[in-house]
């Protein structure tokens, strides 16, 4: 349905409309025919019960003794064989059992029992007349059943009543073909009608589809040239219906839209030309700034080097500092070392001496033994042997003496020499730690300042490479704007506005 023309669309509109009225006028005519054929049914059913009274007429005029009962049967089924209505119409009696008791058009089939008796369709209608006599006690029953002074057979329906005194049936039917007569009669009138309004209707349809196709094609046509960029196209229309209003509206959006577009197309050309030398200037600013960025690079990475040469002499000054106030620590040390040592060998040859003076007189006293024990004889032997061997270890020992004693008055003599030259080298020492202290200081202040220097060379680089990086992305910007107004230009020139 979205892919159809308007036109198909109100035709098809026009189409439906004239089918409701045709669905209508038809569903008219069946109720027209249901109507017709319920009110026969319904006159019909009166008619029933009107015999039926004059039959319970005859009824009564027996039960109150005026009539035996075969009199009074006798003259009910004169009295209803006479009965007419609506023309030829009639009524007949059946009993219960099926069998027929008067039929005025069929008076052969009096006093037979017609329950086997079958219509042109194969139905029952006696059986089934007796049936619903019986049950409901009345109703409709349907059959074909040919008409007076015809043997073809005819759609027909009969109301039946029952008469339970005497055990009968009375009933009339209408032919269907009467009501279907009449039902064409009015089917062929309306027709007509119907005809006419639908001749109407198409004709008043094809005026108004008309009407409103030919504006809508000019309303297409003005929307397919402003589509491929035809903004000189008008928009004209005569008439002051809606259509027509909306052409005006376009003409003047058309017109309003050219006019921006031509102010847009003015705009994109001053827009390029402005953005060309944004971007030339950014692009000369950037270089510089790049140069300048490049430059402060190189002046803070000297900066930097020298603080670090100034920063490892200051530790390294530092270090000699420390080792060389410990080695006058240490020279000290040493020097009260030596004393200390000088005096122990001090002691220590004064021990020797008194030692060696201990071995000569274990001598002696050993050598006055050897002498005892020779003049006691054999009785002094063994002691005389002891007195030798003491002999020899007081000599060995006064040896040993006399070569320590001399080995620490050698020492002795190191010893005040090492003393003597400790003595001179820690004022030496104490001098150059107090110069290495002073070098410390001073790197330490150099260090200072070149840190400094370097914060300030790091913040001027910083600026700098901010001012080129702003730069670029200016050129950058001003590079995208000009694409973009050169886009605008382009685009601007699918219309067509001269």
């Amino acid at each position: 349905m979205k892919n159809l023309k308007l036109g198909w669309k109100l035709t098809i509109l026009v189409a439906l409309a004239a089918l409701g009225i045709v669905v209508s006028i038809v569903m008219g005519l069946v109720q027209l025919r249901d109507n017709l054929l319920e009110d026969r049914k319904l006159k019909t059913r009166h008619v029933v019960e009107t015999v039926h009274g004059v039959v319970a007429h005859f009824h009564a005029l027996q039960t109150s003794g005026a009539l035996s009962e075969d009199e009074a049967k006798a003259a009910a089924i004169a009295a209803v064989r006479r009965l007419r209505y609506a023309g030829d119409e009639y009524f007949f009696l059946n009993d219960y059992a099926a069998a027929s008791v008067m039929h005025p058009i069929k008076p052969e089939l009096e006093g037979k029992n017609l329950s086997d008796a079958k219509d042109a369709n194969g139905v029952h209608l006696f059986r089934v007349m007796s049936d619903v006599a019986k049950t409901k006690g009345d109703g409709f029953v349907g059959y074909v059943w040919p008409k007076p002074g015809s043997d073809v057979p005819v759609e027909k329906i009969s109301y039946v009543k029952a008469f339970p005194a005497w055990g009968w049936v009375v009933g009339s039917g209408i032919y269907i073909d009467d009501v279907d007569k009449v039902f064409r009669e009015n089917a062929l009138s309306q027709g007509g009608v119907a005809a006419i309004v639908l001749l109407l209707l198409v004709a008043l349809s094809w005026w108004v589809v008309r009407g409103i196709l030919a504006p809508v094609k000019q309303v297409q046509s003005v929307l397919e040239a402003l589509a491929e960029g035809d903004m000189t196209v008008h928009a004209q229309a005569d008439g002051r219906d809606e259509i027509a209003q909306m052409l005006r509206s376009a003409d003047k959006m058309i017109n309003r839209n050219k006019a921006a577009m031509l102010e847009v197309r003015a705009s994109a050309e001053a827009l390029a030309t402005a953005s060309d030398q944004v971007s030339t200037t950014s692009h000369s600013l950037s270089q510089a700034a790049s140069e300048q960025a490049a430059s402060v690079d190189e002046t803070t990475a000297a900066v930097e080097q020298m603080a670090g040469s100034i920063e490892q002499n200051k530790d390294n000054a530092r270090a000699t500092e420390t080792i060389a106030v410990r080695a006058a620590e240490d020279a000290g040390a040493g020097g009260q070392a030596v004393r200390a040592t000088v005096e122990a060998m001090q002691n220590i040859a004064d021990k020797i001496g008194i030692v060696d003076e201990i071995a000569y007189q274990t001598n002696l006293l050993a050598l006055n033994a050897a002498i005892e024990a020779a003049r006691a004889g054999d009785a002094g032997r063994g002691f005389a042997v002891v007195a030798s061997e003491v002999r020899k270890l007081a000599e060995r020992s006064q040896k040993a003496a006399q070569e320590i004693g001399e080995l620490a008055g050698s020492s002795v003599a190191l010893a005040e020499k090492a003393g003597g030259l400790f003595g001179q080298m820690q004022p030496n020492i104490e001098k150059t730690a107090a110069l290495v202290k002073e070098i410390v200081l001073a790197s330490e202040e150099q260090a200072t300042g070149a840190g400094q220097i370097s914060t300030a060379i790091s913040q001027v680089s910083q600026a700098t490479q901010h001012n080129a990086s702003a730069s670029e992305e200016l050129s950058a910007t001003a590079q995208e704007l000009h694409g973009q107004a050169v886009k605008l230009r382009e685009t601007i020139g699918f219309f067509k506005l001269d």
